[in-house]
């Protein structure tokens, strides 16, 4: 296997990135797509405390991304949210998505006091739920939490 690289995103990154979007809907995934027109509109670009976007490269492509940003969803300033998480099918059961997340949550209790989610499907929820996250039921727009330990 190639090796994977993991860089914060920028707007020169956008081409690249506008890539995997469409791969991302080849699957019926819309969230990438949003980020992307997001990231051009000005409306989120990952640039408050705390928050970044990664992006995962092997042979200088674009195989993942992932991002962390304050919870558009809570007036509350100190609660994190990952979103965006997607790793090309191909590199899906490699390490890139744990390593996209190690990456995103490396220091995010400096910053938050929790980070909240909305998990695509059962597969990616037992994704996090493998690095700690904990199921919600009675949250809206959530399907997992992880607090600080």
């Amino acid at each position: 296997m190639a090796t994977v690289t993991l860089e914060s995103m920028s707007t020169a990154d956008l081409a690249e990135f506008a890539l995997l979007a469409t791969q991302s809907e080849s699957e019926g995934y819309q969230f990438l797509r949003r980020m992307h027109d997001e990231w051009v509109s000005g409306v989120l670009r990952f640039s408050r405390p705390g928050e970044r976007v990664a992006l995962a490269r092997a042979e200088g492509r674009v195989i993942g991304v992932g991002g962390l940003c304050c919870d558009p969803y809570l007036k509350a300033g100190d609660v994190g949210r990952l979103r965006h998480m997607y790793v090309h099918p191909a590199h899906r059961g490699s390490g890139v998505g744990r390593r996209l997340l190690e990456f995103l949550l490396c220091d995010w209790a400096q910053n938050f006091s929790r980070i909240r989610l909305r998990a695509a499907n059962d597969a990616s929820g037992r994704f996090y739920e493998a690095y700690g996250f904990q199921v919600v039921t009675l949250e809206d727009h959530c399907t997992h939490v992880l607090f600080d330990s």
